[in-house]
């Protein structure tokens, strides 16, 4: 009898903690040439060897934050990052009749984005990190 209630209570307390490995939530700074990056996006795609789904979000005034439900697995990521930005002109519509559309670049040099060569460690819990990225 006590084999069986000792086992009932180990799987219980597995049901409440759970087991394996969990997502982490990631927040942190992005800055370019000195400032903040206004308004872009950045994603984290997992490196060979890592568990994980990509995970990405939105930056707003130089800041980003990925909570764990949404965040990745522990393990090696590459690191994206994006800020299409306003040049100060206007671009024709694709629509007929519709106003001028604000012309937008991407202001990040490749070496971030689709040439990335940022990669950084994500471990189990709570993950800040500071992304200063120069021309």
């Amino acid at each position: 009898m006590n084999l069986r209630l000792s086992c009932i209570v180990v799987a219980a307390a597995l049901l409440l903690t759970g087991c394996g490995p969990r997502q982490s939530s990631v927040k942190g700074t992005v800055t370019f040439d000195g400032a903040p990056v206004e308004e872009g996006s950045i994603s984290f795609f997992p490196e060979p060897g890592t568990e994980s789904r990509k995970a990405s979000a939105a930056i707003l005034n130089g800041a980003f934050a990925i909570p764990a439900e949404a965040g990745p697995m522990p393990g090696k990521f590459r690191v994206e990052i994006n800020w299409v930005k306003k040049t100060g002109r206007k671009a024709p519509s694709a629509d007929p009749g519709m106003p001028d559309i604000d012309e937008r670049i991407e202001a990040i040099p490749e070496k971030y984005n689709s040439a990335s060569t940022l990669v950084r460690e994500i471990t189990p819990g709570e993950n800040t990190l500071e992304f200063v990225l120069e021309r």
